[in-house]
């Protein structure tokens, strides 16, 4: 059936395109902020219903994004993909409401459209310049929203350190995509699990294990880097929603991806389990004593 082909390539393409198109109108919108916000709830609203069809039309196999090794639609990427933009639409349904009144809401709607737009990206992710340029974007779209608030002090100082570990984790990221690069010779996800498959693992692709996961650890603000998460705080409540629920876990998910590298990489392995349980033990002990 071609059509439903077409239509769900389409639908894996439409969440990031609808989320962009409600960028750019907040950036040019000149009317009233609260019909802004009813264009922000429709095109969220018409994204999420995208995410559905192209999650279920993937696990059906009717039809996937494969565009010459640069994005690729997987049935676990549609699902997080539909995760994502329910998240989006009920923290944008919850931003009209906690921000109004509030100066400098279409610059707010921007951004967040900004974040969910690049995270849709990320998850068709199929090669390594694509997925370092989305996630980079991401925390890019994301310093607006913990400045929302420009007078607090707090909130500029999370957003400083934020970009700081982001950009340090951009470099272990650009480190990890050339060491496999130079390995495989193609710049393509879907290349070098071929060549793992094939040929194994390299001690230049042990090296690319190791510096994804340092750049994971990076922006999932695990300890030693964990201070901006906590003040976030001063940002607004949405901001944070948007956060604790969703941003930072995006490692979680490049994780996910890359199974196929880090399950043959021990000692990248070693690594992320050393920073996450130190995390886990230590939060828990801090919670013991706070109230």
């Amino acid at each position: 059936m071609p059509f439903l082909h077409v239509l769900s390539h389409a639908s894996a393409w439409a969440p990031g395109m609808l989320m962009l198109a409600a960028m750019a109108l907040a950036l040019c919108h000149k009317g009233s902020v609260a019909t802004l916000w009813r264009w922000m709830l429709i095109l969220s609203g018409a994204a999420l219903a995208g995410s559905v069809w192209a999650a279920i039309a993937a696990m059906a196999g009717i039809g996937r994004l494969d565009l010459a090794g640069w994005l690729k639609a997987s049935p676990m990427g549609l699902c997080m993909g539909v995760l994502v933009q329910l998240l989006g639409t009920v923290i944008a349904a919850f931003s009209a409401r906690y921000l109004e009144g509030e100066p400098g809401q279409p610059r707010y709607m921007a951004a967040l459209a900004g974040v969910l737009a690049a995270v849709h990206v990320l998850l068709l992710a199929d090669h390594w310049i694509v997925l370092a340029i989305a996630w980079a974007l991401v925390g890019i779209a994301l310093q607006h929203l913990l400045c929302f608030y420009p007078d607090r002090a707090f909130a500029s100082l999370a957003a400083h350190k934020k970009q700081m570990a982001d950009r340090v984790a951009d470099v272990l990221l650009v480190g990890a995509a050339a060491l496999a690069w130079l390995e495989v010779g193609s710049g393509s996800l879907s290349a070098l699990w071929a060549h793992i498959a094939r040929d194994g693992m390299s001690p230049l692709l042990h090296t690319s294990a190791v510096l994804l996961t340092l750049a994971v650890i990076l922006r999932t603000a695990l300890l030693p880097v964990h201070g901006w998460l906590i003040q976030v705080m001063e940002a607004p409540t949405p901001v944070s929603a948007l956060l604790h629920a969703g941003v930072v876990n995006l490692g979680g998910f490049v994780l996910i991806r890359f199974a196929p590298l880090l399950e043959n990489a021990a000692t990248a392995r070693v690594v992320l389990v050393i920073f996450g349980l130190g995390t886990a033990v230590l939060a828990g002990m801090v919670m013991l004593t706070r109230i």
